[in-house]
């Protein structure tokens, strides 16, 4: 049965339109059926009735000739494909339409029946398929314009051709505004292509190419190139994708420092037994140190033991804050041994006596990573394998092996390359997981441990770091068996380090004067006595204020100002800066006993000479002071 296709035909010519009927009424291509008018008003009105699938029509009318019938026509019959019929003489008319978006264009008198046929089939059919692909299209743009993401359409020139709703709110212009621009004109307000461009090198290399971004507004974003290409392989421009991370990376960041600070409070016990032991040799030594007729020989054999248990405290100190606080990743070559014993050493006092706890060490070597996030695996690993053994006891063991490995390991959770590793093992007896557990353990807040006891936290922290070292974990486990962990770390060669010049320990003197600045009292009076061995005239200030008002009357008096960074009235970087505000060729240095207000950075910008880390050893203090006056010289 062949298909009924229901026309409007309008043409002021009867002859010419009995003519159309007749030929098409013994189509073999479908059934025609037509509504016939002469006049482009009588036309808009039969419109109206929606009930035609087809246009064919005659530009020159009583009532309206030429383009501007057609273009009256096509707002009408919105929707509905169109065929013009012109005179033998008017061809030119008949191609203006075609680009005014009609089907076709038939000339009189140059046409058969099956032709007309086939040109009205074809035409219905293109405009179905043209109705489709519009159809498509607009889904896929609402599709794009509900993604999140920054997506832009871009031709090989760079030139935005469509840019999604959230590329335009990021740029904060209308979509028209954007198209035709090149986007690094828009995002980045630059006069040339961003260094690195994704998408350029897409274009270039036939690839999709990924780098990461800050954007104007501080936002990072991950940026995705990927090609475009035509049917016969060709390049003719280049998606962009661009991902705001920047609310992950401060959330992996709050994960990385939750899991910490549970490490921190299961440490405390064991950090406050080498406080205590330090404290004490310190408190018994000064005392002892405080009897009369004490020989020389003893009584420095006594300051001795107090300055190394103040040097085993300051090392103490460090260690915990450098594990505690929110810092960037810091790459550097770590020899692994060395971590894992000062691991160990802060969690052997927590354990109890029923867990027994060795290290060995059969292969060592150096990783290029962060030593405070390769000492966070080890410590939540053996915190981790502490609560698995917390009831019945057992052992841990801790061990770093090589691997030369041509082949990855299948049961590895994360991807690697064949290459020179370390591997390290931290093996318990404990209580073991169960196969359902392995699969879930990495993931989030998944923990197999009492309810108030953990995060939940610690293995997706461990899963982040070692895949940001460019490792591996491997782990084994069996419900009663215990638990292995197997941490792959790339491999690095030993780095040459220089050795420093032996110049005998000799300790720097000077004879110029130096302000010092600082709100304990007890410090200030230290200063004046350790200064004034090394040859310095040293004035001492316990309030900022004073010092500065002092500093402003006599501005050419000292030779090197020395403040504490955290005072009550003005910090350090403040006084600092009214300092050289003053006079902005005198040296300043800042002490901190622990800031976060203060970077070496920070200080270097601001023009100060140096950043002292409390507490510090004579030599040190002698050094940087000769450092930062001789400076200017």
């Amino acid at each position: 049965m062949k298909e009924k296709i229901t026309v409007l035909l309008i043409e002021d010519n009867p002859g010419d339109a009995e003519l159309i009927q007749v030929l098409l009424s013994d189509a073999r291509q479908a059934g025609f059926q037509f509504v016939w008018v002469s006049r482009l008003a009588d036309a808009l009105d039969r419109l109206a009735d929606n009930m035609f699938q087809l246009v064919l029509v005659d530009l020159g009318l009583p009532d309206s000739t030429g383009i501007d019938t057609l273009r009256k026509l096509r707002k009408a019959a919105e929707g509905l494909p169109i065929v013009v019929i012109t005179g033998n003489d008017d061809e030119e008319t008949g191609m203006i339409a075609l680009r005014e978006g009609v089907q076709d264009y038939l000339v009189k008198g140059r046409f058969s029946g099956d032709f007309l046929a086939r040109v009205l089939c074809y035409a219905l059919e293109r405009h179905q398929a043209q109705e489709q692909l519009r159809e498509a299209e607009l889904r896929m743009r609402t599709i794009l314009d509900a993604i999140d993401d920054n997506i832009i359409l871009q031709d090989t020139d760079l030139k935005i051709v469509w840019p999604n709703l959230a590329a335009c709110r990021s740029a904060g212009l209308a979509r028209e505004e954007m198209t035709g621009r090149r986007c690094f004109e828009i995002m980045q307000s630059r006069m040339e292509v961003c260094p690195d461009c994704p998408v350029e090198q897409a274009i270039r290399s036939g690839n999709t190419e990924t780098d990461m971004h800050v954007n104007q507004k501080g936002r990072t974003l991950i940026l995705k190139g990927c090609p475009v290409t035509d049917l016969t392989g060709k390049v003719t421009g280049a998606v962009e994708v661009g991902t705001d991370i920047t609310e992950r990376l401060v959330l992996e960041e709050q994960l990385r420092q939750a899991q910490k600070m549970e490490s921190i409070g299961l440490l405390a016990g064991g950090i406050a037994h080498d406080f205590n032991n330090i404290l004490s040799a310190i408190i018994g030594y000064t005392e002892l140190a405080q009897q009369r007729d004490l020989s020389g020989e003893v009584l420095h054999g006594y300051l001795t033991n107090v300055l190394k248990s103040g040097h085993r405290a300051k090392n103490l100190v460090y260690q915990i804050l450098a594990f505690s606080r929110q810092a960037e990743s810091k790459f550097m070559p770590v020899k692994m041994s060395l971590i894992i014993k000062e691991s160990l050493k802060m969690l052997r006092a927590t354990l109890p006596a029923t867990i027994s706890m060795n290290q060995k060490f059969p292969a060592d070597g150096y990783v290029m990573g962060d030593p405070t996030q390769i000492h966070q695996v080890i410590m939540n690993l053996c915190v981790n394998a502490h609560h698995a053994m917390r009831e019945n006891g057992g052992h841990l063991s801790v061990s770093i092996e090589e691997d030369d490995m041509a082949v990855i390991p299948d049961v590895s959770s994360l991807p690697a390359r064949p290459g020179h590793y370390l591997r390290v093992v931290v093996a318990d007896t404990g209580t073991g997981m169960q196969e359902h557990v392995l699969e879930h353990l990495f993931e989030p807040y998944f923990t197999t441990k009492p309810k108030g006891v953990g995060t939940g936290l610690g293995l997706s922290v461990v899963y982040g770091i070692v895949k940001n070292h460019g490792g591996m974990i491997r782990v084994e486990s069996k419900t009663g068996k215990g638990t292995t962990f197997h941490l792959y770390f790339p491999k690095q060669a030993e780095p040459v380090f220089k050795k420093p010049m032996d110049d005998g320990n000799k300790i720097p003197l000077g004879h110029e004067s130096i302000l010092f600045v600082d709100d304990e009292t007890t410090l200030t009076d230290l200063a004046k006595r350790l200064l004034g061995s090394l040859g310095y005239r040293v004035t001492t200030y316990t309030d900022p204020l004073e010092a500065l008002e002092n500093f402003r009357n006599h501005p050419e008096k000292f030779d090197l100002v020395i403040t504490d960074m955290t005072m009550p009235g003005m910090t350090g970087d403040i006084l600092a800066r009214e300092l050289m505000a003053i006079r902005p060729d005198v040296p300043v240095m800042i002490c901190t006993g622990f800031s976060e207000r203060i970077s070496e950075n920070q200080v270097k910008s601001m023009g100060v000479r140096a950043l002292l880390q409390k507490p510090f050893e004579k030599k040190d203090l002698a050094e940087q002071i000769r450092r930062a006056i001789d400076f200017r010289r």
